[in-house]
């Protein structure tokens, strides 16, 4: 063995050693990130998976009404209108059809919303189409959740809507 050659293999293992810790390393991180990330959506998604326990003579009494959209999620994210954005606003009636408006025109889109008491949760329909489903119900509060997967293949992140009753 040539005494010369030593240290340049002593140095070619310390390499190899430290690139299998930092791989190592990096994967036991990595591992742990995407755990968290995973803890995390689990968590978060039992307010995305909420039901709606009501006999439909409540569904109707809670949802027919004239609601106003507060803000919006995504991502986590809240992301309140800006001033002088297109407010939407659903008006629910109690034979299943809706009217969907806004605050800056007149245009009306009609559409309909059916409740599923089996899948506890209300569908909604607009010109035929139907991405959306009210994931909440309260007296005073109504959640719909606009699923983009078929929109943006790419990117299927849900919308939730937030909507109060409307005031005015």
């Amino acid at each position: 063995m040539n005494e010369a050659n030593c240290p340049e293999k002593l140095t070619c293992y310390l390499i190899l050693i430290c690139r299998f810790h930092l791989l190592l390393y990096f994967g036991i991180m990595k591992k742990i990130i995407i755990l968290s990330v995973v803890v995390l959506l689990l968590a978060n998604s039992q307010s995305f998976c909420q039901s709606i326990n009501l006999p439909i003579d409540s569904v109707k009494t809670f949802l027919c009404k004239k609601w106003q959209m507060d803000y919006t999620m995504t991502g986590g994210m809240r992301l309140d209108p800006m001033p002088g954005a297109v407010i939407m606003n659903f008006e629910f009636y109690k034979d299943g059809t809706l009217n969907l408006t806004n605050n800056k025109d007149a245009e009306r889109s009609t559409g309909t919303w059916s409740y599923n008491k089996n899948k506890k949760l209300i569908s909604v329909a607009i010109k035929g189409g139907s991405n959306m489903t009210i994931s909440s119900l309260k007296e005073d509060e109504l959640i719909i959740v606009m699923d983009m997967s078929k929109a943006t293949p790419d990117d299927p992140t849900e919308i939730k809507l937030f909507f109060k009753i409307k005031t005015t």
